[in-house]
């Protein structure tokens, strides 16, 4: 059984990459866009040219791991600016942040 990775586009540019480990796998096209993900450890960037946020995390069979795509305050232009990725995880298990690895700067 697969996992689910539910990422929240907000603010940013529909034209960011979505990379997973190492391979690119979609772009932010829609507000929220939905991958299928192995269960097991991630490495997840989101990247527009030069500019790009990662997290890590953990996901096991039949998670839903959600991530917020957050603009920086002080981004120039709010669509393309840097952003930060703000980690959430829905689990059917008791402890749903424990497979939570947390953000790489």
């Amino acid at each position: 059984m697969s996992a689910t990775l539910r990422i929240h586009r907000g603010y940013a540019s529909p034209q960011r990459v979505v990379v997973l480990g190492g391979r690119k796998i979609g772009q932010l096209s829609e507000e929220v866009v939905e991958f299928p993900v192995e269960p097991g450890e991630h490495v997840l960037t989101v990247r527009l040219g030069y500019s790009e946020a990662t997290t890590r995390f953990r996901a096991r069979p039949g998670d839903t791991v959600e991530v917020k795509v957050c603009v920086k305050p002080a981004a120039p232009e709010p669509h393309d600016g840097p952003v930060d990725l703000e980690l959430v995880m829905h689990s059917p298990y008791k402890n749903a942040h424990e497979g939570a690895l947390g953000r790489t700067d």
